[in-house]
């Protein structure tokens, strides 16, 4: 299963994802403020910042589970900015969640066969085709030990492993990931880096939010940096993370942080 393969082919916009001038309140408290961010096609961008930045806030804004203030979100050249997530998600944008959202009473099998079949037909031929893309998905994502298990009792690492491997039978043109490497240890991190490089080089365009400063080193193109709801610094991964500001930014920090 190549992922993003089945999409409508037509030619690509310049950016697969655009967020232009996005502003978000919540409860009265402005959230985000001015947010700028481009992804390109098959490129990985990475969004970084110290914990309450609103880089998560930013993530449920562009995948409609929270409407902007004011701004635009544009995926795929299309203004998508008031659209919910679930036309958001047939259009080909796929998202993980910062704390897994599995159908905990159904099996890991289930779990992505429900995901290979979202928003399309149910035949024969169809069901056959999901239940081969589900195979697929699951060996990649190495799961295919645990495809018989019930989600609700995985360990937190496969936990994230399942909710990237829905994400990817979604068959997405871009694909946003909220902390995917959280929790891991340092092989489950790098087998979660060697399947976001190899999505980036299928051409599907990838934005993740992470904390694993030698996993943003190893798969970002760009790296844009959040405080306090605004980008501070965007660029080369290696030329924000040593930018002054930033590393102001990021004092007090948890032990670790920094490029290694």
């Amino acid at each position: 299963m190549t992922i993003g393969a089945t999409q409508v082919r037509r030619e690509r916009p310049k950016a697969m994802l655009q967020v232009t001038d996005l502003s978000c309140e919540l409860a009265g408290h402005l959230v985000l403020e001015g947010v700028s961010l481009t992804v390109l096609p098959g490129q990985i961008t990475v969004l970084l910042g110290p914990n309450g930045a609103g880089k998560s806030t930013l993530v449920d804004v562009i995948g409609g589970q929270l409407r902007a203030t004011s701004g635009t979100v544009v995926f795929d050249g299309r203004d998508v900015t008031a659209l919910p997530s679930s036309v958001l998600t047939h259009a080909g944008l796929a998202r993980t969640f910062q704390v897994p959202r599995p159908l905990r009473h159904c099996t890991v099998w289930d779990n992505v066969f429900v995901a290979a079949t979202h928003g399309r037909s149910p035949s024969r031929h169809r069901r056959r085709m999901a239940a081969r893309a589900t195979d697929a998905v699951l060996a990649r994502a190495g799961l295919t030990t645990s495809a018989r298990q019930l989600a609700g009792r995985l360990p937190p690492a496969q936990l994230r492993r399942l909710d990237l491997a829905r994400a990817m039978a979604l068959d997405p043109l871009v694909l946003v990931v909220d902390e995917p490497m959280a929790g891991l240890d340092d092989l489950q991190i790098d087998q979660t880096v060697q399947l976001l490089l190899h999505l980036r080089e299928e051409g599907v365009s990838i934005l993740a939010v992470e904390h694993v400063m030698h996993a943003v080193l190893a798969v970002a193109d760009t790296a844009v940096f959040l405080h306090c709801g605004t980008v501070l610094k965007h660029g080369r991964p290696d030329q924000v993370l040593a930018d002054a500001d930033v590393m102001d930014a990021y004092l007090g920090a948890p032990p670790g942080w920094g490029p290694r």
